[in-house]
């Protein structure tokens, strides 16, 4: 099991097919970069193995499970959506702001799904984790620690974030060692 990839894959395939981004934009899962689902933008060419850093350039990245502080039954992943342009090519920062645009309603969609009248944007979320993890069970989503504006190496970069509250329940008898 594998929770913070699949939670990476989630959230890079809902990227990937938000037709608000920009021409171009790449968008991949930072423990799956070579897979296809993060190249969904026809104008994005395919993966080469050598070249993962084109830009402009949206990376999904979720730390490991750590216990969550408030309840002691629940785990919680820290999930980073990195927005990157090349400053020479993105000099009024336009593109960059539209690519964060989609990263930040995406994660405010789900962050606040649960406690205001936006839960479709969470549950979507939740059942595409739970597809992909049939014993994770989602139980909310709550506002992370953004990466702020930086310039640096030729780039620009701004990062929105959100963290997963969830549990795993145990194995069926018949499963466990």
């Amino acid at each position: 099991m594998n929770v913070a990839r699949d939670i990476e894959r989630v959230i890079r395939d809902a990227l990937a097919q938000n037709g608000n981004l920009p021409k171009g934009v790449r968008v991949i899962a930072w423990q799956t970069p070579d897979e296809t689902a993060g190249w969904d933008h026809p104008d994005s060419p395919a993966w080469s193995g050598e070249d993962d850093r084109r830009f402009p350039l949206i990376e999904v990245s979720c730390t490991p499970p750590a216990s969550d502080e408030k309840d002691e039954t629940a785990l919680t992943c820290e999930v980073s959506i990195l927005c990157a342009t090349k400053a020479g090519d993105d000099r009024d920062r336009k593109i960059l702001r539209a690519m964060y645009e989609v990263a930040q309603d995406y994660a405010d969609g789900i962050a606040a799904a649960w406690y205001e009248e936006r839960p479709e944007a969470f549950d979507a979320f939740a059942e595409a984790l739970e597809r992909l993890e049939p014993r994770v069970r989602v139980g909310g989503a709550t506002a992370g620690t953004p990466a702020p504006p930086a310039e640096g190496g030729g780039l620009y970069m701004l990062g929105a974030a959100v963290q997963i509250h969830f549990c795993i329940t145990p194995k069926p008898p018949e499963q466990r060692i």
